[in-house]
């Protein structure tokens, strides 16, 4: 799966040109895109992953603290759940995940 950060394309202009009918139809757009990775760069990024069997094809991979930040949240609303909704007492979570959720995290909810 290509998950790509910025790239320098002319989305903006083609996307808004093509819009379907059922969202309001097409229109012109010039807003410029930010500065991003050459698009054959994003693609020599693609043949890698997929020669190497990788699921997820990062073009970006200084973006990962947005990532990790997302499923912090995502796990501490688990915890939130366990703990709160379901009034376990004790941690559901594995030890993989105490780096994410560690156990103090999760008893000082």
């Amino acid at each position: 799966m290509l998950c790509p950060g910025p790239v320098s394309t002319r989305l903006t202009e083609t996307s808004a040109r093509h819009r379907p009918e059922r969202f309001g139809g097409g229109y012109e757009d010039d807003t410029p895109m930010p500065p991003g990775q050459d698009p054959d760069g994003v693609g020599e990024v693609l043949l890698r992953a997929v020669a190497a069997d990788r699921f997820l094809a990062l073009t970006h991979p200084e973006l990962s603290r947005f990532v990790a930040r997302r499923y912090r949240a995502f796990a501490e609303d688990f915890a939130f759940a366990w703990k709160r909704v379901l009034r376990t007492p004790t941690s559901p979570f594995p030890s993989f995940l105490s780096p994410i959720v560690g156990a103090d995290d999760y008893a000082a909810g």
